[in-house]
């Protein structure tokens, strides 16, 4: 097997941007020179979302109450 060239690198990582987050490199690129904050906003979403941090949290929590009694939350932890 060849060593591989910085153009295969670049093609899997782009492929695997592509899978992961629904965009490639450029047009990651373009998206947050033209708008920063709502680039930012989506792709921290996007993080979370893959990392299932919601579920994470509930999970967590189910752990740390003793019981459901109380005053319920109105807004949920997550």
């Amino acid at each position: 097997m060849s060593r591989p060239t910085d153009a295969s690198r670049f093609s899997q990582a782009d492929q695997w941007m592509q899978e992961t987050f629904g965009s490639g490199m450029q047009d990651y690129l373009t998206a947050e020179r033209n708008d920063l904050i709502s680039v930012a906003v989506v792709e921290v979403e996007k993080v979370i979302r893959k990392a299932a941090v919601r579920q994470l949290l509930v999970q967590w929590r189910a752990e740390d109450v003793k019981s459901g009694a109380g005053v319920q939350a109105i807004l949920s932890t997550t």
